[in-house]
């Protein structure tokens, strides 16, 4: 949402913070240390908003590549995950000043194993998906009744269940039932 502030004659964009946020400044504080941290926030004279900032986009970042297979509320449950945004925001406070990054190569393992995930090459332990994971296999045939989509599937002799694109025979009817 933009707003236009009359006193300084600028636009403000607005946004809203997350529903979920997968770490926080006591679990930052917990990896590079208090004093860690007061070194790298000490220019500013309210903390609150840039943390806030770097747990929104270590979140995200975390969200775009387990969002599709995973709820945000298993997600920040999940201590593994929590890790893993911790050490991307970590490496992101890192970075707040230009100066190099610290946790650079620890960024990377967490980032080459989040495109795991992304890519369904791992899966998240004790974590939910939003896919049904498990083995299926329909049984099928040809139906010329149909212009288009002639494969239909029988669903009483395949195993795996149904769901919403498979296109069921209607040779025998009420076996969708």
């Amino acid at each position: 949402m933009v707003t236009y502030n009359s006193t300084t004659g600028y636009q403000e964009v607005t946004t809203s913070s997350l529903s979920y946020a997968y770490t926080s400044e006591a679990e930052i504080k917990r990896v590079i240390s208090t004093s860690g941290f007061d070194l790298r926030v000490d220019d500013l004279a309210d903390t609150l908003d840039a943390i806030t900032d770097i747990v929104e986009e270590a979140t995200d970042m975390v969200n775009f590549y387990c969002g599709l297979h995973y709820n945000e509320s298993d997600l920040e449950t999940s201590p593994l995950v929590r890790r893993w945004t911790t050490w991307v925001a970590c490496y992101l406070l890192s970075q707040r000043r230009g100066n190099p990054a610290i946790f650079a190569d620890r960024m990377g393992e967490v980032l080459a194993l989040l495109e795991e995930v992304s890519r369904h090459d791992r899966i998240i332990p004790r974590l939910p998906t939003r896919e049904d994971l498990t083995p299926a296999m329909s049984n099928v045939h040809i139906d010329d009744k149909f212009r288009t989509h002639k494969i239909r599937v029988h669903p009483t002799i395949s195993t795996g269940g149904t769901y919403g694109k498979q296109d069921l025979s209607p040779r025998f009817p009420f076996e969708w039932l």
